[in-house]
């Protein structure tokens, strides 16, 4: 069981809020989301594709300093396509 609805944290991270059973909580992002197609925020999928890129990096460099992350790329059906 685990949900994606929490922007709490950089990392998964286990919950027993939920009738004491664990609870996997994977954090959602709105920075690597499609939704910047709609806001303007991403005029194009060049702009996207470089974004979610220059953010890899960032955190591979971050992972190699010894303080990895997780990457959550959001895509919702209606906006992508």
């Amino acid at each position: 069981l685990y949900d994606s609805d929490s922007y709490a944290d950089g990392l998964p991270y286990w919950s027993m809020e939920h009738g004491g059973r664990p609870h996997l909580i994977i954090p959602s992002t709105m920075s690597e989301s499609d939704a910047g197609f709609e806001n303007g925020t991403f005029p194009t999928n060049d702009h996207f594709l470089q974004h979610l890129k220059d953010t890899l990096d960032f955190l591979l460099e971050e992972g190699r300093a010894g303080s990895p992350k997780m990457m959550t790329v959001v895509l919702h059906p209606r906006i992508i396509g």
